[in-house]
C-alpha cells in the first residue's frame, strides 16, 4: 500500500516539475522575442537599419 502512494506522489511531482520548467522556458522565449524588436535603430532620413 505504501508503494502505490509513493508512485502517485512521484508521478504528480514529475508532472508539476515538467509543467513548471515548460512555463519557465516559454516565459524566457517570450521575453527574448520582445527584446529583439528593439535591437534595430533606424537612421534618420534613410531606409538603412543598423544593429
Amino acid at each position: 500500500m505504501n508503494k502505490a502512494t509513493y508512485d502517485n506522489a512521484s508521478k504528480m511531482h514529475t508532472i508539476i516539475m515538467t509543467l513548471g520548467i515548460t512555463m519557465l522556458m516559454l516565459l524566457i522565449l517570450v521575453s527574448l522575442a520582445g527584446a529583439g524588436s528593439f535591437a534595430y535603430i533606424p537612421n534618420s532620413g534613410s531606409n538603412i537599419y543598423r544593429i
